[in-house]
């Protein structure tokens, strides 16, 4: 089951673009590390967070790790934004009566929100 962590994880746009590189195969932290200007332990924070919220797993090969994509968990996450996205779409109307008018609503927080397109 996915948690908030997940939403957290991908939050940031290093580790989106780690999940990117590891849709086409298995790596290790140095070749992550080599795809950003940012330092190695950098790389291995953002990977220790996305092991966190079970997006990647790691295995060793004698010094190394070697870090695998674990799409179970953002297909859990898609499943849950689509049910959530459908119910309000099929809700019309009601959802909209329930929300209030536009006026009445508190503004969204839009800073630093993910730019889910770069995704």
């Amino acid at each position: 089951m996915f948690t908030y962590a997940v939403f957290e994880a991908l939050s940031d746009p290093n580790r989106r673009t780690i999940l990117r590189l590891l849709t086409a195969e298995d790596l290790t932290a140095g070749a992550l590390a080599a795809h950003f200007e940012i330092s190695r332990p950098a790389v291995s924070r953002h990977l220790r967070v996305l092991r966190q919220a079970g997006l990647v797993s790691q295995r060793r090969a004698g010094r190394q790790r070697i870090y695998r994509l674990e799409p179970e968990v953002l297909q859990e996450a898609a499943d849950w934004l689509f049910a959530l996205a459908s119910r309000r779409i099929l809700a019309g109307e009601e959802a909209t009566e329930e929300l209030g008018r536009p006026q009445d609503r508190p503004a969204r927080r839009t800073s630093g929100a993910p730019d889910w397109k770069q995704w």
